[in-house]
């Protein structure tokens, strides 16, 4: 069982520019969240950077998601995985607050993990395990400052969304490889849910800490 959770997703491969049809047009998801976040950047003031950065990112998440699933094509799992890694990228780079460096920050760590996964491949496991550690304790200390919305705050719902749907989504993203909940055949794909889930967190997340009013932080700095 763990062997098909960690093996390759369940959709059949077929002919054409779609590929893994369900995965590929899930991956517009992201284009949807990018269009969002730039949107709210219009009139964000302060956080007009920070939005329109997670903006880029979602692009990249996106082109990155339908060369792979798509058309497959040489450098398409680079793609995808570097543009994954520099999506967990901002959200640290933007949760330890560094501005005004962060976007140039940002640019720098996103050619390091570029560079680091065209000539290493194989460690894009232990830089997402990495990556992934990292944006949980730094949201963890940061809900501990008060600067993520407690229960009774305004936002709490939405960042309560944001952490509910990133779970389903991974959810269905390991158990859509498994056993009778894999259909190579079905529209219906895990990974294809994942991808929805996941734009859906972002977009809730992104809304929640750059744009929901927080007089809670504030008043705990």
């Amino acid at each position: 069982m763990i062997a098909a959770i960690l093996g390759p997703d369940c959709e059949a491969v077929r002919s054409g520019a779609l590929g893994q049809p369900a995965s590929t047009l899930s991956s517009l998801s992201f284009l949807i969240v990018a269009g969002w976040c730039w949107y709210r950047a219009r009139g964000s003031g302060a956080r007009r950077l920070e939005l329109t950065l997670f903006g880029i990112a979602a692009v990249l998440v996106a082109l990155g998601s339908l060369a792979f699933h798509g058309p497959h094509t040489s450098w398409s799992q680079w793609a995808h995985d570097s543009s994954i890694a520099w999506l967990l990228l901002l959200a640290i780079v933007l949760d330890l607050d560094r501005r005004p460096r962060e976007a140039a920050g940002w640019v720098l760590g996103c050619v390091c993990v570029g560079v680091l996964f065209w000539i290493a491949p194989e460690s894009q496991r232990v830089v997402f395990t990495g990556l992934a550690a990292a944006f949980v304790l730094l949201e963890l200390a940061a809900v501990r400052r008060h600067r993520r919305p407690w229960p009774g705050t305004r936002g709490f719902g939405l960042y309560a969304f944001a952490a509910a749907a990133f779970l389903v989504g991974a959810a269905a993203f390991f158990l859509g490889r498994v056993g009778a909940l894999c259909d190579p055949s079905s529209w219906v794909q895990g990974h294809a849910i994942w991808h929805v889930l996941l734009a859906a967190a972002l977009a809730a997340y992104v809304e929640v800490t750059l744009v929901v009013a927080t007089p809670y932080a504030a008043d705990h700095d």
